[in-house]
Formats: C-alpha cells, sequence, structure tokens
C-alpha cells in the first residue's frame, strides 16, 4: 500500500449501518462478514487496523 493509499484509506470508515460497505471490505480483506464485524469491534472501524487485525489472525 502507498502512503496516498494508506491515507485514503486511514480517513475511510467502515459503515456497518450499510450493507454495501460491510460487503465491499469483507470482500477487500477476504473474510465473512460476522469476522469483519468482530475485527471492527475489537480494534474500531479504521480499514487499516481492521486489515491489520485480520493479518495477525491469519
Amino acid at each position: 500500500m502507498t502512503q496516498s493509499e494508506e491515507r485514503t484509506s486511514e480517513r475511510e470508515r467502515i459503515d456497518v449501518d450499510i450493507p454495501g460497505d460491510v460487503e465491499k471490505w469483507s470482500e477487500a480483506f477476504g473474510v465473512s462478514i460476522p469476522q469483519l464485524i468482530s475485527a471492527i469491534a475489537a480494534v474500531g472501524d479504521r480499514p487499516t487496523r481492521v486489515q491489520s487485525y485480520l493479518q495477525a489472525l491469519a
């Protein structure tokens, strides 16, 4: 991930109240929706934090 991509993704948040957002990010991270929601509950809704968390579990 480039610095520009990282800054962009840091500004974004995964909104669990928007089904399309949850689906987009679960596909992007290659995890199920329940796994994504659990990760968000653990580390917050910032995509880079969620990605790091999910990678650490793999």
